[in-house]
C-alpha cells in the first residue's frame, strides 16, 4: 500500500500524524462553526433569531422558544442510545408527530449549544454542517438503554415498533428532503431578468428556422450564465477571498 520500502513502523507512524492533524483541524472548525447561539438581549436572556422563531411568533419578543430545540440542555450525556419512551422522559425528547424520535440513535453531547456533524464533513467543507441520522433501530432487548427504568421491550410487539420506526422514519426524510430542496433567493433577480431576455429573444425569431432558434438559445443561456458574471453566496465569496494568492488569478 505504502510501497516496498516503507516499513509497519513507518507506516503506524505517518497513520498516527495523520489522524493527529486531521483532529485538530476538526476541533479547529467544531470551535468556531458548530455552535448554534442566540443573541443576548438587555436582560441577558438570549432571545432566539427571526429564523430560529416558530411560525406565528416572529413578532412576539417575549417568545424564547427555539423551533429546533436550542439549548439542548437535556440531552447532554457521555454515551450513544437508542430512543425508547424511557429515553423520551429523561432527556425531554419527542415521541410523536414529525419529529419523533422512537428508535433513532440519540449521540453523545457535552455542549447544548453545539450542532451535531462528523469530523470528516468539517475537514471537508471546513464550515458549518449538520448531519441527521434517519435510520431507526426497532426496541428490542439487545438496543434497549441498560439504565431505562421502563420495560420499553414489553410495551409493544416488536412488529408494531418496527412498523411505527419505518413511518418515523419516512416522515423525518421527508421532512429534510423538503427543507434542503426548497427554494433560494440567491439570484431570484437574476434569474427573472434570464427569463424576460428569452421571451424577449422568443417573440423576435419565430419566422427563423429552427436550427437558427436552437443556436441563438443557446447562445443568450451561455453568455447569461457563464459570461455576464456567476452568482456566488456570501460564504462562498468569503472562501475565495481567504484562498487567493495574490499574483494568480486562478488560485482560489
Amino acid at each position: 500500500m505504502w510501497g516496498g520500502k516503507t516499513t509497519e513502523e513507518e507506516a503506524v507512524s505517518e497513520a498516527q500524524l495523520w489522524r493527529a492533524r486531521h483532529e485538530r483541524i476538526a476541533q479547529f472548525f467544531f470551535s468556531r462553526c458548530q455552535h448554534h447561539t442566540h443573541p443576548k438581549n438587555e436582560r441577558g436572556d438570549r432571545v432566539p433569531l427571526t429564523a430560529c422563531k416558530q411560525k406565528g411568533t416572529k413578532g412576539v419578543k417575549k417568545d424564547l422558544t427555539c423551533k429546533h430545540g436550542f439549548p439542548k440542555s437535556t440531552e447532554n450525556h457521555i454515551r450513544c442510545k437508542v430512543i425508547c419512551n424511557g429515553v423520551v422522559a429523561k432527556h425531554a425528547l419527542k415521541a410523536l408527530g414529525r419529529k419523533g424520535c422512537l428508535g433513532a440513535i440519540l449521540g453523545e453531547r457535552d455542549d447544548e449549544w453545539h450542532t451535531v456533524t462528523t469530523a470528516s464533513l468539517a475537514v471537508c467543507f471546513q464550515s458549518n454542517t449538520n448531519t441527521c441520522i434517519v435510520d431507526r433501530l426497532p426496541i428490542i432487548r439487545e438496543t434497549h438503554d441498560k439504565e431505562c427504568v421502563m420495560d420499553c421491550v414489553k410495551q409493544h410487539s416488536t412488529r408494531h415498533i418496527c412498523e411505527k420506526g419505518q413511518r418515523d422514519q419516512m416522515r423525518t426524510a421527508n421532512y429534510l428532503t423538503s427543507y434542503f430542496s426548497k427554494r433560494q433567493l440567491v439570484g431570484k433577480y437574476e434569474v427573472s431578468k434570464c427569463i424576460e431576455g428569452l421571451e424577449y429573444l422568443g417573440a423576435r425569431m419565430q419566422e427563423q428556422s429552427v436550427g437558427a432558434q436552437v443556436q441563438r438559445t443557446t447562445h443568450r443561456l451561455l453568455t447569461n450564465m457563464e459570461c455576464r458574471g456567476t452568482l456566488r453566496t456570501a460564504q462562498g465569496i468569503f472562501h475565495l477571498a481567504v484562498r487567493s494568492t495574490p499574483g494568480r488569478r486562478f488560485r482560489c
